[in-house]
């Protein structure tokens, strides 16, 4: 699974798309729109089924409100040349420039 925001800036109000995504089959296991907030990142979080909460390896990037909602024994900060999260950041390029037009 691997955990991504994304930026949306409509009329100058600033939102962020969290998305993760199951590596293996690339489906959208879980989503929330809000700020970049700690709240917001447990909410993405609760957004999961249980059996990814429980069982899956979440890679994400260093920021630290992940920290304090995924649990240590599943999450792997990762630095973004590792290459961990690029199904996800590959799906927001393409949110990005297929489908909307205010990301």
């Amino acid at each position: 699974m691997m955990s991504y925001g994304q930026k949306v800036n409509d009329k100058g109000n600033e939102y962020w798309v969290w998305l993760a995504i199951d590596r293996s089959t690339r489906e959208i296991v879980g989503c929330f729109v809000g700020d970049r907030s700690r709240e917001s990142a447990r909410k993405l979080w609760q957004s999961l089924p249980p059996v990814y909460r429980q069982c899956a390896v979440a890679y994400t990037d260093f920021w630290e409100a992940y920290k304090t909602i995924i649990p240590d024994s599943i999450h792997r900060p990762v630095c973004k040349y590792s290459g961990e999260t690029n199904h996800i950041k590959i799906l927001n390029n393409t949110f990005k420039t297929t489908h909307f037009s205010i990301l």
